[in-house]
């Protein structure tokens, strides 16, 4: 776990681009080969730093995402203002301060894979911390011609026992797997396999083969697909591609979750957290509501109020970059 002083003495170069933004016209350049860290200390109007560490499912949060990034309104519900930054990632969230609202619901049982499912994965895969974390495979399991003898919890059963295998022979890995349907109707299995920097096609297609017992050799020749992500940013391509298009109505008896995670320990995620008093919370909020627009990007409100948070899909060091403003 990292931990930072409370002046953010060394932060490095962010990646935003502020033209007219005259709150960051004084900020001055970092030494980029450095990490965050230092002497601890407090002047007059520093920041308070949280040192601790936050679990990927700590904070119910909520965003959307685009081809360049993400923002959006949030309603916070406890605590004081705040600045999440994903260590290593493209995750960074303004937290505001309460305001009226009523009392949270329970969830419900799982429909279908919504847009707030969606939210939840993309936000996972933000706050990886790449530096720590090679590219993953992306890995297709697919069912024979002959498949509606299965049912909704044989599925999950093959899924949970092929994950089974899998962690046995390569301990420490971890994997973000997605449920959906081919237009024959058919289930099929995205996954995304992190800290495995090979995986022979063979061993895939066999295990996976002999997990649903089809005893069909098409199956076993043509049942899987595996490959390496290319760069991050085809990862993310994967993502929005494969892993979280919306389902409505796609709903089937018995089928319970439609995305998860194995092996959550073994991701690399790391979040600071820094305290903000008001002033400094409205003026984050205002030069990423500045640079948001300037860049095109797309808002939806959640509340007419100007208490409410934000939360976008950037560089970690440009969330670094807009604590430098408060030395």
């Amino acid at each position: 776990m990292f931990l930072y002083d409370t002046t953010i003495s060394n932060v490095r170069q962010g990646v935003l681009s502020y033209d007219d933004s005259e709150d960051l016209a004084a900020v001055p350049d970092k030494d980029p080969a450095s990490r965050p860290g230092g002497a601890a200390g407090a002047g007059p109007g520093a920041l308070g730093l949280s040192l601790s560490h936050i679990s990927p499912d700590a904070v119910s949060e909520s965003l959307s995402s685009g081809n360049r990034g993400s923002w959006e309104y949030e309603v916070d519900d406890v605590g004081a203002p705040e600045l999440q930054i994903a260590v290593g990632g493209e995750y960074v969230r303004l937290k505001g301060s309460p305001v009226a609202v009523g009392p949270g619901g329970v969830r419900g049982s799982v429909t279908g894979f919504s847009s707030a499912s969606r939210k939840r994965l993309m936000e996972l895969l933000a706050k990886l911390d790449k530096s720590k974390v090679e590219r993953p495979l992306f890995v297709t399991l697919t069912y024979p011609p002959v498949w509606e003898h299965w049912g909704a919890a044989d599925w999950k059963k093959h899924l949970d026992t092929f994950c089974k295998r899998l962690e046995r022979e390569y301990p420490g890995v971890a994997l973000v797997w997605k449920l959906e349907f081919q237009a024959r109707g058919a289930p099929h299995y995205h996954l995304m396999i992190f800290n495995v920097p090979f995986l022979p096609y063979q061993w895939v297609a066999s295990a996976w083969f002999d997990v649903v017992g089809s005893g069909d050799s098409r199956h076993l020749a043509a049942g899987v697909e595996v490959r390496k992500a290319r760069s991050w940013n085809g990862v993310k391509a994967y993502a929005a591609k494969y892993m979280s298009k919306e389902m409505p109505g796609a709903a089937v008896e018995g089928v319970g979750r439609y995305w998860g995670v194995r092996g959550r320990k073994y991701l690399p995620i790391e979040i600071i957290v820094v305290a903000l008093e008001m002033p400094q919370f409205f003026r984050i909020r205002r030069i990423l509501q500045r640079w948001m627009k300037k860049q095109g990007y797309t808002w939806r409100s959640l509340a007419h109020n100007r208490y409410t948070g934000l939360q976008v899909f950037i560089d970690w060091l440009a969330g670094l970059k807009l604590l430098s403003i408060f030395e």
